[in-house]
C-alpha cells in the first residue's frame, strides 16, 4: 500500500490474495500475518480469508 496516499489498486489486492495462496511458505506466512489488519482497513474480506484458507487447507489434505 503507498504510504503517501493509502489506496491500494484492485492490482495490489489481487496480488495479496496470491501471495496468500503462495506455494513458497514464508510469502504465505507473512501474507498470512497481515491479514486482520487487511480486514479491518477493507482491502480484503472475511470472505477471500476463508476462500483462500479452505483452499489451503484442501491442499494439504491431499498430500
Amino acid at each position: 500500500m503507498p504510504p503517501e496516499t493509502g489506496l491500494i489498486s484492485r492490482d495490489d489486492r489481487n496480488r495479496f490474495l496470491d501471495m496468500l495462496g503462495s506455494a513458497d511458505e514464508l510469502t504465505r506466512l507473512h501474507a498470512w500475518e497481515s491479514v486482520g489488519r487487511l480486514i479491518d482497513a477493507g482491502i480484503i474480506s472475511r470472505d477471500d480469508a476463508i476462500a483462500l484458507k479452505r483452499r489451503f487447507l484442501e491442499l494439504l489434505e491431499s498430500r
